[in-house]
């Protein structure tokens, strides 16, 4: 797919995240759920988008988001040789305690939010093709 070209997807598991990122990106693998799929926690309201995108760009938010679902979906892909078809999909809990719209208002907050949540989409829908 040339998405996956743009983005260098093949590329992106010897790619070294900035500090902030890795230090701020909301997102971790929580554990697993009985049939043995990755549960994956995104402290979304934690997020400081505004800072996040004043701290580094755009691009670099977008390949960490593409790295760390290629990663749950790998994951996932493993799981499910192991444990059966049930285990090769990837739960999302989306924490939304204290949310503030406004900062997504703001108009690189918003495209960003909207490609991460249209990838997310995207690859829930392509379950178990690595």
């Amino acid at each position: 797919m040339k998405w996956r070209e743009k983005w260098e997807v093949e590329t992106l598991n010897t790619w070294e995240p900035p500090e902030v990122i890795k230090k701020y990106y909301p997102s971790g693998l929580a554990g697993f759920d009985k049939e043995g799929a990755p549960v994956v926690v995104i402290p979304f309201a934690g997020l400081d988008m505004w800072g996040m995108l004043h701290s580094l760009n755009k691009a670099d938010f977008i390949r960490m988001t593409i790295k760390m679902i290629e990663t749950y979906q790998e994951i996932a892909w493993e799981q499910s040789k192991k444990r059966g078809q049930a285990a090769g999909t990837v739960s999302a809990i989306i924490d939304m305690e204290n949310f503030n719209l406004r900062q997504y208002a703001w108009r690189p907050g918003d495209m960003s939010i909207a490609f991460v949540v249209g990838m997310g989409i995207f690859k829930s829908s392509n379950t178990l093709n690595p």
